[in-house]
């Protein structure tokens, strides 16, 4: 508001007719102008130097947090990379463990197709002993009939001839009998 009152007092100043008065008092006048131009000028100056103080102590904070924001981005993905290899380690083992659970179940699926072959021929030479045994078993049967008739037909001819002999023995003893008396 100065500043435009003098603005206004020197649209005054020149449209008044120029004397040596008005010559020494535009002088004084331009020397207090230029004074509190100066003045006007250093209080803009310390404002722009406090302006820039404050603009630099905010850009060296704005790098600092920038730095502290860089060095725990730095940090977070340190422990993140360390993070991944943990989880990229147990996804391996784990990986290898399934492909290992998958081969052994494979190796048993092998196994219970030559349990079942086995099983198979085993149910086979099973049955066929079976059948073995039966006819065996029916064969001693058989034979043991065979054997009862074939004793009996010997103890028959046994007890035929021990009759025989008795008989023979009789005979043999009546002939001797008869020898003896005639002589």
């Amino acid at each position: 508001s100065e500043i435009e009152e003098k603005k206004l007092s020197k649209k005054c100043v020149k449209e008044r007719p120029i004397t040596d008065d008005t010559k020494q008092h535009e002088s004084g006048l331009q020397e207090e102008n230029s004074h509190e131009k100066n003045m006007f000028l250093e209080v803009r100056i310390n404002e722009m130097k406090s302006e820039i103080f404050r603009l630099r102590e905010d850009n060296k904070n704005k790098n600092l947090s920038l730095q502290q924001r860089e060095k725990d981005f730095a940090e977070i993905n340190s422990q993140f990379l360390e993070e991944k290899m943990v989880q990229q380690d147990k996804l391996t083992f784990l990986q290898n463990k399934l492909k290992l659970a998958e081969d052994q179940l494979k190796m048993s699926q092998s196994d219970m197709a030559i349990e079942k072959t086995e099983k198979k021929k085993l149910n086979i030479e099973n049955t066929k002993l079976k059948k073995d045994l039966s006819q065996s078993t029916s064969r001693k049967s058989t034979l043991e009939m065979k054997l009862d008739e074939q004793q009996t037909a010997s103890k028959t001819r046994n007890d035929e001839n021990v009759k025989r002999i008795s008989s023979l023995k009789s005979e043999l003893t009546d002939v001797k009998q008869k020898h003896k008396s005639s002589c």
